[in-house]
């Protein structure tokens, strides 16, 4: 095994990288830092050659693979952060596919697609089939052999209009691979992390998009596989939908067994208060009420400090639950931060509905007090913060409801809306900026009479 590391006036991340590869044959190529790097193998040609003329000092690594017909390499940059046992997890699952000329990406930042449009999909347990190769890969000299040990030479025009375009240098690479009908991969369960870094190379592009790839979490002390559940519930308008939400809720499959509670809080509407006080509730939910009408995302950072159990999901007054949606949770829920919700029919991923640890909801500190689109912007904050593992889903798991009421739907607040339009300003203006954990607004909540939670 060769690992190769392309480096940058970075030492103090590489010495943290080259501890966690402690072991292993490591060759650095430095890109003319100054001071030059230090490391054990250093390859410098003498030249610094950037974004624009990155191709090159790639082409000098692809010169000295070459060389190791029958080795197979592992292509890092200098600011990844090693998970325990990441080299010899990498070589299993290269080893585990068939066939010769293959290739895995060891970061999974949470992208589903790429600029090629294919969109990943499962292969197995630990792999996705791909459609790009990025900067971080193990493969073996077969597919090196494939694309043609070189990286073709990335023409100035590519920057022509948009200066802030990366190097282009895995995109030709990719284009490479396909065209000779290489199959790519990646991991599932990330190898290397990824923090929310200034880019050496390509830092306006890096603000707007941040590449973030997360380990997986320490968990807590009850964050376990048998830990409970609780879904927060805004209601508001919805009294209509009431009886089928708590129904599908109580008909859950819950192959697990996990405890389940459900928290209601009316948002300021009494007839959706009244409709609440008449029902006959089953012991899981517990019900709440905010005299004040101040918008959903104020009621669920009110509600979260309320929940009895260390995972949380916030899901719609107006929607139904499936009967697999608590088992798919439990199923994906340990080995990541977040945890979407994908729609009957449509199979589109929802926003708004998801579960999170709470231990990763107090790093990103709650939504914003928004009237709408908060969903939106948490989901932009969280990987700045470190809460970036999120698991999607392959089928459905729950149904969505419609009528005039919603937030989606109303004039107020419906697309292109003004304030919605304002709110969609604020979300790329904070892609500019270094995000941070907010402090959440919350509301004083009145009980309505709610039983003590039990599991179902």
């Amino acid at each position: 095994m060769k690992i190769f590391v392309v480096a940058y006036n970075r030492q103090s991340a590489l010495d943290q990288l080259l501890a966690g590869l402690e072991g292993h044959e490591v060759t650095v190529f430095d890109d003319w830092s100054t001071p030059s790097l230090k490391a054990p193998r250093v390859v410098c040609d003498g030249a610094h050659r950037g974004k624009q003329e990155f191709w090159k000092l790639i082409n000098s690594v692809m010169a000295m693979a070459k060389k190791c017909e029958g080795e197979e390499f592992l292509f890092l940059a200098d600011d990844m952060t090693p998970t325990p046992g990441c080299v010899d997890k990498a070589l299993q699952l290269l080893h585990s596919l068939p066939g010769t000329a293959k290739a895995i990406n060891v970061l999974c930042d949470g992208r589903t697609a790429s600029w090629t449009g294919i969109e990943r999909a499962p292969y197995t347990d630990d792999l996705y089939t791909a459609g790009f190769i990025d900067g971080a890969f193990i493969c073996d000299y077969a597919f090196l052999q494939a694309v043609g040990f070189k990286v073709g030479a990335i023409s100035l025009d590519r920057w022509k209009d948009n200066p802030t375009l990366s190097s282009g240098v895995w995109c030709d690479v990719t284009k490479r691979a396909l065209k000779a009908g290489v199959r790519l991969f990646q991991v599932q369960e990330t190898l290397f992390g990824h923090g929310d870094y200034p880019s050496q190379m390509n830092s306006e592009e890096r603000k707007r998009a941040p590449l973030i790839a997360t380990p997986p979490p320490v968990r807590q002390d009850n964050e376990t596989s048998s830990a409970g559940m609780s879904v927060i519930v805004a209601a508001w308008k919805v009294a209509p939908f009431l009886e089928k939400l708590i129904d599908s809720f109580a008909a859950q499959e819950n192959n697990s067994k996990i405890p389940l509670e459900m928290l209601i809080a009316v948002d300021g509407c009494p007839e959706t208060k009244e409709k609440l006080e008449r029902m006959t509730l089953p012991g899981f939910v517990r019900t709440f009420w905010s005299p004040a009408n101040v918008g959903p995302y104020i009621i669920f950072n009110s509600l979260v400090p309320l929940a009895t159990y260390p995972y949380i999901m916030f899901f719609g007054a107006d929607d139904t639950a499936l009967p697999c949606l608590v088992d798919q949770h439990v199923l994906r829920r340990m080995r990541c931060d977040m945890v979407a919700n994908r729609a009957d029919i449509t199979r589109k991923l929802a926003e708004g509905a998801f579960g999170i640890w709470k231990s990763s909801w107090d790093k990103v500190g709650g939504f914003r007090p928004w009237r709408c689109g908060a969903d939106s912007e948490f989901r932009e904050r969280a990987p700045r913060v470190g809460v970036a593992r999120r698991s999607f889903p392959d089928i459905p798991t729950y149904v969505r409801g419609h009528h005039p009421n919603q937030l989606s739907r109303l004039p107020e607040t419906a697309k292109n809306s003004p304030i919605r339009n304002s709110y969609v300003e604020q979300i790329a203006q904070g892609r500019k900026e270094r995000l941070k954990r907010i402090v959440p607004e919350v509301t004083p909540l009145e009980p309505l009479g709610s039983v003590s939670a039990t599991s179902i």
